[in-house]
């Protein structure tokens, strides 16, 4: 989900929410995931995964292989990773640029 007047130039992870200019994921999209059936545990999941790949300060491949170590093998990590192991031209989204 892309929040009002962000400017997106990445690609964006399933389930974030970005906002800013350029665009940074800020939260994940619950509602949405509720709205399409995604059981309590995959939207748990999903949390986990946010604050592993943009909340712990670790690389995009630290952040993958913790994720594989901690939260297993669920649709909804599947769906994530598969997304971030395909080759992107426009990078993904990750964090606030300084200014």
């Amino acid at each position: 989900m892309v929040n009002a007047a962000s400017r997106v130039g990445q690609d964006v992870v399933p389930y974030m929410v970005v906002e800013g200019t350029p665009a940074f994921p800020v939260t994940v999209n619950t509602l949405g995931m509720r709205r399409n059936g995604v059981p309590p545990e995959g939207r748990s999941m999903v949390k986990r995964m946010f604050k592993i790949l943009f909340r712990s300060g670790l690389n995009m491949t630290s952040a993958v292989e913790r994720i594989r170590a901690e939260l297993g093998e669920g649709p909804e990590v599947r769906e994530v990773l598969r997304f971030i192991e395909e080759p992107s031209k426009r990078g993904i989204a990750r964090k606030r640029q300084k200014r």
